[in-house]
Protein backbone atom coordinates (compact mmCIF):
# COMPACT_ATOMS: atom_id res chain seq x y z
CA UNK A 1 0.00 0.00 0.00
CA UNK A 2 2.71 2.42 0.65
CA UNK A 3 4.54 1.61 -2.40
CA UNK A 4 1.19 2.66 -4.36
CA UNK A 5 1.04 5.83 -2.12
CA UNK A 6 4.76 6.70 -3.06
CA UNK A 7 4.62 6.48 -6.75
CA UNK A 8 0.80 8.50 -7.52
CA UNK A 9 2.47 11.39 -6.26
CA UNK A 10 4.79 12.44 -8.40
CA UNK A 11 2.48 11.26 -11.12
CA UNK A 12 -0.38 14.18 -9.74
CA UNK A 13 2.34 16.12 -9.50
CA UNK A 14 3.34 15.96 -13.38
CA UNK A 15 -0.48 16.16 -14.16
CA UNK A 16 -0.83 19.26 -12.47
CA UNK A 17 2.56 20.97 -14.16
CA UNK A 18 1.07 20.00 -17.46
CA UNK A 19 -2.45 21.48 -17.00
CA UNK A 20 -0.78 24.69 -15.53
CA UNK A 21 1.70 25.07 -18.13
CA UNK A 22 -1.01 24.30 -20.87
CA UNK A 23 -3.60 26.72 -19.01
CA UNK A 24 -0.87 29.66 -19.06
CA UNK A 25 -0.41 29.52 -22.75
CA UNK A 26 -1.36 33.26 -24.33
CA UNK A 27 -3.14 33.12 -27.38
CA UNK A 28 -3.23 35.49 -29.98
CA UNK A 29 -6.57 37.77 -30.16
CA UNK A 30 -5.44 40.62 -31.96
CA UNK A 31 -6.89 41.71 -35.11
CA UNK A 32 -4.18 42.55 -37.65
CA UNK A 33 -4.28 45.59 -39.26
CA UNK A 34 -5.02 47.43 -43.23
CA UNK A 35 -3.07 50.45 -42.55
CA UNK A 36 -3.60 51.99 -45.62
CA UNK A 37 -4.66 50.55 -49.13
CA UNK A 38 -5.27 52.51 -52.76
CA UNK A 39 -6.01 51.89 -56.15
CA UNK A 40 -4.27 53.73 -59.10
CA UNK A 41 -2.61 55.46 -56.23
CA UNK A 42 -6.22 56.90 -54.69
CA UNK A 43 -8.30 56.07 -52.36
CA UNK A 44 -12.03 57.87 -53.55
CA UNK A 45 -13.35 59.64 -56.70
CA UNK A 46 -11.23 56.14 -58.71
CA UNK A 47 -11.91 55.69 -62.63
CA UNK A 48 -10.37 52.38 -63.94
CA UNK A 49 -10.04 51.78 -67.79
CA UNK A 50 -11.28 48.67 -69.20
CA UNK A 51 -8.49 46.52 -70.88
CA UNK A 52 -5.58 48.42 -68.94
CA UNK A 53 -4.12 47.42 -65.36
CA UNK A 54 -5.32 48.16 -62.18
CA UNK A 55 -2.14 48.85 -59.46
CA UNK A 56 -3.39 47.96 -56.06
CA UNK A 57 -1.10 49.19 -53.08
CA UNK A 58 -2.11 47.98 -49.81
CA UNK A 59 0.24 49.05 -46.10
CA UNK A 60 -0.65 45.51 -43.75
CA UNK A 61 0.55 44.67 -40.24
CA UNK A 62 -0.52 42.46 -37.43
CA UNK A 63 1.58 42.07 -34.42
CA UNK A 64 2.97 38.61 -34.08
CA UNK A 65 2.55 37.22 -38.07
CA UNK A 66 0.35 37.83 -41.61
CA UNK A 67 -1.38 35.02 -43.09
CA UNK A 68 -3.25 36.79 -45.81
CA UNK A 69 -4.83 39.19 -48.19
CA UNK A 70 -8.43 38.84 -50.15
CA UNK A 71 -9.53 40.95 -52.56
CA UNK A 72 -12.95 41.00 -53.74
CA UNK A 73 -14.06 43.24 -56.91
CA UNK A 74 -17.49 42.86 -58.08
CA UNK A 75 -20.12 45.41 -59.70
CA UNK A 76 -22.81 47.51 -57.87
CA UNK A 77 -24.97 47.71 -60.79
CA UNK A 78 -28.44 48.55 -59.79
CA UNK A 79 -29.90 45.48 -60.36
CA UNK A 80 -32.06 46.50 -63.29
CA UNK A 81 -31.64 43.93 -66.57
CA UNK A 82 -30.35 46.72 -68.72
CA UNK A 83 -29.25 44.69 -72.35
CA UNK A 84 -26.08 42.48 -72.41
CA UNK A 85 -23.91 42.94 -69.50
CA UNK A 86 -20.25 41.43 -69.26
CA UNK A 87 -20.07 41.90 -65.59
CA UNK A 88 -16.71 41.53 -64.31
CA UNK A 89 -15.73 39.32 -60.84
CA UNK A 90 -12.63 38.72 -59.62
CA UNK A 91 -11.83 37.18 -56.27
CA UNK A 92 -7.78 37.38 -55.37
CA UNK A 93 -6.13 35.11 -52.27
CA UNK A 94 -2.56 36.89 -51.58
CA UNK A 95 -0.29 34.97 -48.94
CA UNK A 96 1.55 37.12 -46.81
CA UNK A 97 4.38 36.84 -43.88
CA UNK A 98 5.92 38.63 -41.08
CA UNK A 99 4.82 41.71 -39.04
CA UNK A 100 4.22 43.88 -41.37
CA UNK A 101 4.24 43.70 -45.57
CA UNK A 102 3.68 46.28 -48.14
CA UNK A 103 1.73 45.34 -51.69
CA UNK A 104 1.98 46.05 -55.20
CA UNK A 105 -0.34 44.04 -57.15
CA UNK A 106 -1.25 44.56 -60.71
CA UNK A 107 -4.61 43.74 -62.10
CA UNK A 108 -5.82 42.95 -65.64
CA UNK A 109 -9.00 44.85 -66.51
CA UNK A 110 -10.83 42.85 -69.04
CA UNK A 111 -11.73 45.27 -71.91
CA UNK A 112 -14.92 43.43 -72.03
CA UNK A 113 -16.12 44.87 -68.37
CA UNK A 114 -19.13 46.51 -68.84
CA UNK A 115 -18.73 50.12 -67.45
CA UNK A 116 -20.59 50.79 -64.46
CA UNK A 117 -19.82 51.42 -60.31
CA UNK A 118 -17.53 48.49 -58.91
CA UNK A 119 -16.11 47.85 -55.02
CA UNK A 120 -13.29 46.30 -54.28
CA UNK A 121 -13.43 44.62 -50.84
CA UNK A 122 -10.04 43.71 -49.11
CA UNK A 123 -9.93 42.00 -46.28
CA UNK A 124 -6.50 40.74 -44.27
CA UNK A 125 -5.78 37.39 -41.66
CA UNK A 126 -3.41 36.81 -39.60
CA UNK A 127 -1.28 33.47 -38.34
CA UNK A 128 -4.16 32.69 -35.91
CA UNK A 129 -7.13 33.17 -38.09
CA UNK A 130 -8.33 36.59 -36.74
CA UNK A 131 -9.58 38.80 -39.09
CA UNK A 132 -9.05 42.64 -39.20
CA UNK A 133 -11.61 45.06 -40.00
CA UNK A 134 -12.45 45.09 -43.51
CA UNK A 135 -11.78 48.03 -46.41
CA UNK A 136 -14.05 48.82 -49.21
CA UNK A 137 -13.05 50.97 -52.08
CA UNK A 138 -15.36 52.67 -55.31
CA UNK A 139 -14.44 53.03 -58.32
CA UNK A 140 -16.40 53.66 -61.66
CA UNK A 141 -15.04 51.70 -64.80
CA UNK A 142 -15.03 53.08 -68.34
CA UNK A 143 -14.80 51.26 -71.39
CA UNK A 144 -15.64 54.08 -74.24
CA UNK A 145 -19.12 53.16 -74.82
CA UNK A 146 -21.14 54.05 -71.84
CA UNK A 147 -22.97 57.42 -71.95
CA UNK A 148 -21.27 60.86 -71.96
CA UNK A 149 -22.77 63.75 -70.47
CA UNK A 150 -22.10 67.24 -71.28
CA UNK A 151 -23.65 69.22 -68.34
CA UNK A 152 -22.82 73.42 -68.67
CA UNK A 153 -24.76 73.74 -65.13
CA UNK A 154 -24.26 73.45 -62.62
CA UNK A 155 -20.53 73.16 -62.95
CA UNK A 156 -20.40 69.67 -60.71
CA UNK A 157 -16.68 70.05 -61.03
CA UNK A 158 -17.00 73.19 -57.88
CA UNK A 159 -18.52 72.39 -54.69
CA UNK A 160 -21.94 73.32 -54.92
CA UNK A 161 -24.28 75.78 -52.55
CA UNK A 162 -27.55 75.59 -52.07
CA UNK A 163 -29.88 76.21 -49.48
CA UNK A 164 -33.27 73.49 -47.91
CA UNK A 165 -35.97 74.59 -50.28
CA UNK A 166 -33.96 75.97 -53.51
CA UNK A 167 -34.16 73.98 -57.09
CA UNK A 168 -31.58 73.04 -58.34
CA UNK A 169 -31.97 73.11 -62.42
CA UNK A 170 -29.88 71.12 -64.76
CA UNK A 171 -28.46 72.40 -68.36
CA UNK A 172 -26.98 69.80 -70.50
CA UNK A 173 -27.74 66.22 -72.40
CA UNK A 174 -27.02 62.58 -71.97
CA UNK A 175 -26.13 61.07 -75.44
CA UNK A 176 -25.33 57.45 -76.21
CA UNK A 177 -24.09 55.97 -79.91
CA UNK A 178 -26.80 53.03 -79.96
CA UNK A 179 -29.63 53.71 -77.23
CA UNK A 180 -30.33 55.18 -73.59
CA UNK A 181 -32.74 53.01 -71.69
CA UNK A 182 -32.96 55.30 -68.16
CA UNK A 183 -31.29 58.48 -66.84
CA UNK A 184 -31.72 58.99 -63.17
CA UNK A 185 -30.59 61.77 -60.11
CA UNK A 186 -29.79 61.03 -56.72
CA UNK A 187 -28.64 63.03 -53.75
CA UNK A 188 -27.79 61.36 -50.72
CA UNK A 189 -25.92 62.44 -47.26
CA UNK A 190 -22.08 62.36 -47.97
CA UNK A 191 -20.24 60.10 -45.46
CA UNK A 192 -16.54 60.47 -45.27
CA UNK A 193 -14.36 57.55 -45.33
CA UNK A 194 -15.39 53.89 -45.59
CA UNK A 195 -17.58 53.58 -42.59
CA UNK A 196 -19.66 50.28 -44.38
CA UNK A 197 -21.43 49.69 -40.74
CA UNK A 198 -23.30 52.80 -40.70
CA UNK A 199 -27.23 52.94 -41.40
CA UNK A 200 -27.95 53.85 -44.78
CA UNK A 201 -30.39 57.82 -45.17
CA UNK A 202 -32.83 57.91 -47.41
CA UNK A 203 -32.18 59.98 -50.33
CA UNK A 204 -32.80 63.38 -50.16
CA UNK A 205 -33.74 63.55 -53.76
CA UNK A 206 -34.35 60.39 -56.03
CA UNK A 207 -35.74 60.12 -59.54
CA UNK A 208 -35.51 58.13 -62.40
CA UNK A 209 -36.89 58.34 -66.19
CA UNK A 210 -37.47 55.03 -68.55
CA UNK A 211 -36.43 56.02 -72.15
CA UNK A 212 -38.86 53.63 -74.02
CA UNK A 213 -37.86 54.08 -77.73
CA UNK A 214 -35.22 51.80 -79.44
CA UNK A 215 -32.73 54.54 -80.52
CA UNK A 216 -32.60 57.44 -78.06
CA UNK A 217 -29.21 58.98 -78.17
CA UNK A 218 -29.89 61.97 -76.76
CA UNK A 219 -31.23 62.77 -73.48
CA UNK A 220 -31.97 66.79 -72.19
CA UNK A 221 -31.15 66.73 -68.89
CA UNK A 222 -33.68 69.40 -67.90
CA UNK A 223 -36.46 67.02 -67.46
CA UNK A 224 -34.86 66.84 -64.25
CA UNK A 225 -36.78 69.57 -61.83
CA UNK A 226 -34.49 69.21 -58.71
CA UNK A 227 -36.65 70.24 -55.23
CA UNK A 228 -34.50 69.97 -52.21
CA UNK A 229 -37.00 69.49 -49.16
CA UNK A 230 -37.45 72.89 -46.88
CA UNK A 231 -36.79 70.76 -44.16
CA UNK A 232 -33.87 69.17 -45.51
CA UNK A 233 -30.91 69.40 -42.86
CA UNK A 234 -28.01 71.08 -43.03
CA UNK A 235 -24.10 69.34 -44.41
CA UNK A 236 -22.77 67.63 -46.92
CA UNK A 237 -23.96 65.68 -49.97
CA UNK A 238 -23.36 63.89 -52.87
CA UNK A 239 -25.20 64.67 -56.00
CA UNK A 240 -25.05 61.66 -58.85
CA UNK A 241 -26.24 61.49 -62.26
CA UNK A 242 -26.25 57.92 -64.03
CA UNK A 243 -27.65 56.63 -67.33
CA UNK A 244 -28.10 53.28 -68.46
CA UNK A 245 -27.59 52.15 -72.42
CA UNK A 246 -29.09 49.20 -74.56
CA UNK A 247 -25.28 47.43 -73.71
CA UNK A 248 -26.28 47.35 -69.91
CA UNK A 249 -23.17 50.30 -70.15
CA UNK A 250 -23.59 52.46 -67.23
CA UNK A 251 -22.35 56.73 -67.53
CA UNK A 252 -21.58 58.18 -64.31
CA UNK A 253 -21.05 61.75 -62.99
CA UNK A 254 -21.09 62.72 -59.52
CA UNK A 255 -20.91 66.54 -57.93
CA UNK A 256 -20.32 67.48 -53.96
CA UNK A 257 -23.49 69.24 -52.60
CA UNK A 258 -23.32 71.48 -49.72
CA UNK A 259 -26.43 72.83 -47.77
CA UNK A 260 -26.39 76.03 -45.54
Amino acid sequence: MKMKKYWALPLLALAFVACTDEDDEVQDTVKPQINKVTINEKDHDIQVTSGTEMHIDAELSDNEELRELKIDIHDVFDGHEHGKKAEWEQVMVIPLSGKTQDLHEHVDVPASATAGAYHAVFRVLDAEGNEGDFVELNFTLVNGNEPQFNISSPNLANHLDYAPGDTIFLVGTVTDDKDLEEVKVKIEEKHEGHDHHKKAEAALFEEEIELTGNADTSFDLSNFTIALPASAPLGEYEIKIEAIDSDGNYGIVKGELHLD
